[in-house]
């Protein structure tokens, strides 16, 4: 069970460095939404 929380965790640990260092993947996901993922 922890493995997937630490998965979770992760994942948005990554989104978060994702947008603090592209701002453009930020408006790029504001404007497309999860259709691009």
């Amino acid at each position: 069970m922890q493995g997937s929380s630490t998965l979770v965790e992760q994942t948005n640990q990554n989104n978060l460095t994702i947008f603090y260092k592209r701002p453009q993947y930020v408006f790029h996901i504001v404007v497309f939404g999860v259709f691009d993922i």
